[in-house]
């Protein structure tokens, strides 16, 4: 008789993650509870990250953001919503793709990234977000 394997949890896939894949560990984590005052008053252009942290595209895409928030930290904000914990908010803000990268300015969202996207792409957003042009 073979034994058959539990599989594993998403939530342990990321228990194992090594620490720089843990969002907590780098950006603040944005929630139903926190999202007026952390979105709606922050100043500066801020980019979000939303996805599950056990997906291997969500990790790679964290890694990219983790570096750009190195480069550039004084100037933008960044932060992550966990479409498990938060699935309401997720549906509010219309995250269809997994992982989805938002850009908010003003509390508005002025971009949006489904799917893996290159670093440069973000970056560019965001510079155009930060000092956007007059019509």
């Amino acid at each position: 008789m073979l034994l058959e394997a539990a599989a594993p949890s998403p939530a342990s896939y990321f228990a194992a993650a090594p620490e720089e894949y843990r969002p907590e560990a780098v950006f603040p984590a944005l929630t139903a509870d926190n999202l007026r005052q952390t979105l709606l008053c922050e100043m500066r252009p801020a980019a979000v990250l939303c996805g599950a942290a056990w997906a291997a595209p969500y990790r790679a895409q964290h890694g990219d953001l983790a570096t750009l928030a190195r480069m550039t930290r004084d100037r933008f904000a960044f932060y992550t919503l966990d479409v498990l914990r938060e699935e309401e908010l997720a549906a509010w803000i219309k995250v269809r793709v997994l992982p989805t990268t938002l850009l908010f300015r003003g509390g508005q969202i002025v971009a949006r990234f489904a799917g893996r996207t290159p670093r440069r792409e973000i970056q560019s957003a965001l510079t155009a977000a930060a000092f956007p042009t007059r019509r």
